[in-house]
């Protein structure tokens, strides 16, 4: 019975928050927060204190709530440069909100436009840098699964070909035991440096994977968000990101040679040999086309420069440190050529997939590393391209490259600069 009594009472209907008479309740009023009967609400739009105050009905309620929660609040943006003001332009320009003082002294002359414009403006180009994030977590994602193809394939051939020098000793016995303790030793450090450059790779796609995730999440959460400040620094930060050029690993890699058994002859050198497979040959068959010849007024280019990183090794030999200081490998010349000639590297420069071009003006050669120091190709300038002393180098973001040459004594001080594709 209490319970009856006490639902009862909870079903009493509110009363005009005005007249305090009538239960008709259909109006309020948004600067008062009061509930009003049609009377009041009328009585209320003749005050003149309240002429101007907002009055919805009562079915409005809800809907009215979300337009203000969904409203923009454009009032309160900082400067990120001068943080005792807000900021009121959006500078189209530069793609950044301004103050008065950034147009002052930094914006001046630029296209402005209303922060609410601009606000539009960037949510545009965020979902684009959005778009294209997608894309380039798409094309890692495929470059991890070309690895972990690789590496599977290439550990069952490394089984298979170690069983196959297995195989052939126990025909040569102890006649060839040297040698194949030598070819094995030649093998397991080939597959260690494989796999270790497939693991670098590895690691670094994931690595790219969690930042692109990242900004990927930031952006997202910005654009959820509806908080502009928040929109507008999230902005900036992927501006500057997307600044830091990422280039995805490559899966493509100089693979395990392939044993081939040699005539069975008791001699060491017949017990076979590594040889590099056919594929490895295609992958690093490198087609390269001269695009351009320029003519200068020197008798060498012996400097080119599209940034301000530049590497020189003038001893006859290219040496490559890790982080300690400590050596990683020593480039001495491919043994093809030091049969003939030595070496004598002059300038060197990375390549967009991690290859390194190193020049020999001396010979008109030009030899391409891969990060573990082997030669994956080499080449005759003089020969195959028409260009003869390649002394300096430099490469493009499209992977152009340069080479500056160096003349002849008895010709004029007319150096040239080639372009290259290919690299």
């Amino acid at each position: 019975m209490a319970l009856s009594k006490s639902f009862q009472k909870g079903q009493v209907p509110m009363l005009c928050q005005m007249c305090e008479e009538s239960n008709e309740i259909k109006w309020k009023c948004i600067q008062c927060d009061f509930l009003l009967c049609t009377k009041c609400q009328k009585l209320h739009k003749k005050v003149k204190s309240t002429d101007q105050h907002t009055i919805i009905d009562i079915k409005d309620i809800s809907s009215h709530q979300q337009q203000i929660k969904d409203k923009l609040d454009l009032s309160n943006i900082q400067c990120r440069i001068h943080s005792e003001h807000n900021c009121f332009l959006f500078c189209q320009s530069c793609e950044v909100v301004v103050c008065p003082l950034c147009i002052t002294k930094i914006h001046n002359k630029h296209t402005m436009v209303e922060l609410a414009e601009g606000y539009q403006l960037t949510l545009k180009s965020m979902k684009t840098f959005n778009s294209e994030i997608e894309e380039e977590i798409d094309q890692n994602e495929e470059v991890l699964s070309e690895l972990e193809i690789l590496k599977s394939s290439e550990d069952r051939k490394y089984k298979l070909e170690k069983q196959s020098i297995l195989n052939r000793e126990k025909k040569l016995k102890d006649e060839v035991e040297k040698h194949t303790n030598k070819l094995l030793k030649e093998l397991d450090q080939r597959k260690e440096i494989l796999m270790q450059s497939v693991n670098n790779a590895r690691k670094r796609s994931q690595k790219i994977n969690k930042d692109l995730d990242l900004r990927r999440k930031n952006l997202n959460q910005a654009l959820n968000s509806n908080i502009a400040n928040q929109v507008f620094n999230i902005y900036s930060e992927e501006k500057i990101s997307r600044q830091q050029r990422i280039v995805p690993a490559s899966p493509k890699f100089k693979k395990l040679p392939k044993f081939v058994p040699g005539k069975n002859v008791v001699q060491d050198f017949y017990l076979g040999e590594l040889k590099e497979s056919d594929d490895d040959q295609k992958i690093f068959e490198f087609k390269c086309l001269m695009i351009k010849q320029f003519k200068t007024e020197f008798g060498m280019v012996n400097n080119l420069v599209c940034c301000d990183d530049r590497n020189e090794e003038e001893r006859g030999r290219i040496v490559a440190l890790d982080k300690t200081n400590r050596v990683r490998w020593i480039y001495t010349g491919n043994p093809d050529i030091n049969k003939k000639q030595t070496m004598k590297p002059q300038d060197l420069v990375a390549t967009k997939s991690d290859n390194i071009i190193v020049t020999d003006n001396y010979h008109h050669m030009i030899h391409i590393l891969n990060t573990t120091g082997e030669c994956i190709h080499y080449l005759n300038t003089k020969d195959q391209l028409g260009i003869h002393f390649p002394f300096s180098l430099d490469i493009d973001s499209t992977g152009t490259l340069y080479i500056g040459c160096n003349t002849y004594e008895s010709e004029p001080n007319e150096a040239k600069i080639y372009t290259v594709s290919g690299f």
